[in-house]
């Protein structure tokens, strides 16, 4: 008996690692799932924001890599065309998008499969945190527009959806676009060891507190929120940048906040990280802070916890606080924000240290949960028993 294959369009795959979480949602998924289905990848050819395509890579062919099949569509060929071509003459059980509002990696197959030009097989569709209140306040008469538009043309009829928690759930079943659909909770997946006990914790030096954002940057992930809860601390911070600048003038409405901070705060800009670099940069600072609009999971949260490092994070994502002090979740409040960082930034050395064992056993105890692995390998079945999906 063969796997089911399953093709998935997404706009950016490895090795790029720009787009953050939706990349690293794939990949694990594709890492723990090998063994029960076959991954078929049609992607870009560069990373986001990239002018050149990755390097020493053939497009518009098949790739083997190492768990999957992999299909780099070059920038001119990026289109209708390929997309056409793609759906029609490869062999696959189940379509797979990880987007909503993505014109060519979503909104382009589903036209495409409306209109019965490429077959008519199966749809899941993840939209990976698009519908949180705070990502739809962003650019938000575009996307009514567009939401308004593919409610009544009834494109997005009959497909099985997947949320990876219970708001996400929520979110797509109050905008009425999942029409004589079904939404599937199928949490995302990480993949990693757990961390080894003998493991030396980094403890925090001497002098201001270590924080450190790592996030694209851009206004759903709300640096500049972060950026003026500082200028009301008192307490001597030395705040850490990484990620790459996907809007420049929002980082330039950044830059400008910085500009304005008092001496007590210090703001150094790393540029991007690459994964493999990531576990070394959260490990050399005290708190990731993540202030974010809105996650349907947040996997940045669960590479600062595998990295010993606690969070503050916003309560607009599905992690949960833990009272040891791992994770600390808050409203988007500057004066809540605010005190938090201060309470943090008068911890000892050994209040530190004891926030990232903390860390560590979260960790420990995320990575035995394997219901997450048993709802991912569901969803797909569902998709091929669902009569109302063909």
């Amino acid at each position: 008996m063969h796997k089911i294959r399953i093709l998935v369009l997404i706009d950016y795959y490895l090795p790029g690692y720009k787009a953050g979480g939706p990349i690293r949602t794939l990949t694990n998924m594709v890492d723990s799932l090998q063994d029960e289905y076959e991954f078929l990848v049609v992607t870009r050819d560069r990373d986001q924001g990239d002018k050149q395509a990755y390097p020493n890579i053939k497009t518009n062919v098949w790739v083997d890599a190492d768990a999957t099949s992999i299909y780099y569509i070059s920038k001119e060929h990026w289109g209708i065309r390929s997309i056409f071509s793609i759906l029609n003459n490869t062999n696959y059980d189940i379509l797979y998008l990880n987007s909503f509002f993505s014109v060519g990696s979503t909104i382009l197959p589903i036209l495409l499969r409306y209109t019965r030009i490429v077959p008519h097989l199966p749809v899941v569709i993840a939209p990976r945190g698009e519908f949180s209140p705070g990502a739809l306040q962003l650019k938000p008469f575009k996307k009514q527009v567009c939401l308004a538009i593919l409610k009544v043309l009834g494109l997005y009829r009959h497909l099985v959806w997947q949320a990876s928690s219970v708001q996400e759930a929520h979110d797509i079943e109050k905008l009425g676009i999942a029409v004589d659909g079904k939404t599937f909770i199928a949490p995302d997946l990480v993949f990693g060891k757990e961390p080894s006990s003998v493991q030396t914790l980094i403890k925090r030096l001497p002098g201001k507190l270590r924080l450190v954002f790592i996030s694209r940057i851009s206004p759903k992930k709300n640096l500049d929120f972060l950026l003026r809860t500082l200028e009301k601390t008192k307490y001597g911070i030395s705040l850490n940048i990484f990620g790459p600048v996907e809007d420049l003038l929002y980082w330039e409405k950044c830059q400008n906040l910085i500009s304005t901070l008092p001496p007590n705060i210090e703001v150094t800009f790393g540029g991007t990280v690459t994964h493999e670099k990531i576990h070394e940069v959260f490990s050399q600072n005290d708190l990731f802070a993540f202030p974010t609009r809105g996650e349907n999971f947040g996997h940045i949260i669960f590479e600062s916890l595998s990295s010993d490092t606690p969070v503050l994070t916003s309560d607009q994502t599905p992690w949960k606080p833990d009272l040891k002090g791992a994770l600390t979740t808050l409203p988007l409040s500057e004066e809540l924000w605010s005190e938090a960082i201060e309470t943090w930034a008068c911890l000892s050395s050994s209040d530190l240290l004891s926030s990232r064992y903390a860390a560590r056993e979260y960790t420990k105890t995320y990575l035995r949960d394997d219901e997450s692995l048993v709802k991912n390998i569901q969803l797909f079945q569902e998709a091929m028993r669902d009569s109302q999906s063909v």
